[in-house]
């Protein structure tokens, strides 16, 4: 993501998506609004960003630090978040059990908790107007106790 410019260098486009809370993975604010310029810059006019985090005003204000489990047929993914901090780091825990044979698989990763005043922000320094917030994937109204920050802006 830090090198996103470089890697599409000539090209535009109408949509770019960033879903999976992978925005969070970028170290700090100003790393965030840089990826944000540089999406705005690859970005037809009209073009759309969209994205998806963790709803980090839930996790620092009322201290949300576990997660629902994913779970199916073959696997457990258990996360957890501890606030190393305040603002500024959050340790993710994650373990992956895979149920038939009982493995489990454990990763630690420091990242920068983005809260929906750090999206705004940065979306709106950027250059984007009309910038959406939703609580879910079904245009649910976003809340500081909603579960993500889904949203949509446009150039």
């Amino acid at each position: 993501m830090r090198k996103v410019e470089e890697v599409f260098e000539r090209k535009r486009f109408d949509l770019i998506t960033c879903m999976g809370n992978t925005l969070v993975h970028l170290g700090s604010y100003a790393e965030l609004c840089r990826f944000f310029d540089s999406v705005y810059s690859l970005l037809n006019k009209q073009g759309v960003f969209a994205a998806q985090i963790v709803n980090y005003d839930n996790v620092l204000i009322n201290g949300v630090n576990a997660f629902k489990n994913i779970e199916d047929d073959e696997f457990l993914f258990v996360r957890e978040n501890e606030i190393i901090e305040k603002g500024e780091k959050i340790e993710f825990s994650g373990e992956l059990i895979i149920k038939k044979t009982g493995e489990k698989f454990r990763n630690k990763v420091s990242l920068y908790p983005a809260d929906s005043n750090d999206v705004m922000g940065g979306l709106d320094d950027a250059g984007f107007s009309l910038i959406k917030f939703y609580g879910d994937f079904d245009k649910g109204t976003f809340s500081e106790t909603s579960n993500a920050l889904i949203f949509i802006a446009e150039k």
